[in-house]
């Protein structure tokens, strides 16, 4: 059994992944590397259209789930820290490679 190691991608408009449909993978060295709709760098999830959908979506699920999880040691801290904690972990899922984030509708 391999192991799948690499993924490539193909980025472009919406009209033009139509032209490049049929294509699902791509010669790298004599190696077969799959095309995939979308691929995770550094915590940033880029799709074909750049989008940007499908990281904007995970970002909220991570943000969701820290909050959610706050809530096992919120009897033992006071309101005023639980705020920061919460005010932070959102800060820090919301600011991490935000950059990607600019011009995304």
């Amino acid at each position: 059994m391999t192991l799948l190691q690499s993924e490539a991608i193909l980025l472009g408009t919406r009209q033009r992944a139509h032209s490049y449909s049929s294509l699902v993978t791509v010669n790298v060295a004599g190696s077969q590397i799959p095309l995939a709709d979308h691929i995770k760098i550094l915590g940033v999830i880029l799709d074909k259209n750049l989008s940007m959908n499908n990281h904007v979506n995970a970002v909220c699920k991570s943000i969701h789930y820290h909050i959610h999880a706050l809530r096992h040691i919120r009897s033992s801290i006071s309101e005023d820290m639980a705020k920061m904690v919460a005010c932070a972990l959102v800060s820090s899922r919301l600011d991490y490679a935000n950059s990607v984030l600019f011009g995304a509708t």
